[in-house]
């Protein structure tokens, strides 16, 4: 691997432990705020994927917006975790790495491309 490939793979490295590291601590906490009526009393609500993204009429009573992503993933974490806080903090925890990786690379793919411009 040459010397830059190196040193960018390295840098990737920071962010990736500081997006683990600044949620780490959630993972021993429950859920708060408005985490009961959301989670657990919405997301159960939703018996298919096709509600997710289609179905309004639970939206109107969840809340006054169209996230059908984050609906997405609240359904899939109340399939494999149910009520545990610690595996929807888990989760969060990985999507948030990687997001985070994802705006390295792309900060990386548009350095690049700023160089080959000059």
């Amino acid at each position: 691997m040459p010397f830059r490939k190196r040193v960018v793979f390295l840098l990737l490295l920071v962010p990736i432990f500081f997006a683990i590291v600044s949620r780490f601590a959630a993972l021993n906490n429950g859920f708060v705020y408005d985490d009961w009526s959301v989670l657990l009393t919405n997301v159960p609500r939703l018996h298919s994927i096709y509600e997710v993204f289609l179905n309004t009429d639970s939206i109107r009573d969840a809340a006054y917006y169209f996230r059908p992503l984050s609906r997405l993933s609240l359904y899939l974490c109340y399939q494999f975790f149910h009520e545990t806080p610690f595996g929807y903090h888990a989760f969060m925890i990985v999507a948030h790495t990687i997001n985070t990786c994802l705006v390295y690379v792309l900060a990386i793919f548009l350095y690049r491309s700023q160089e080959r411009t000059i």
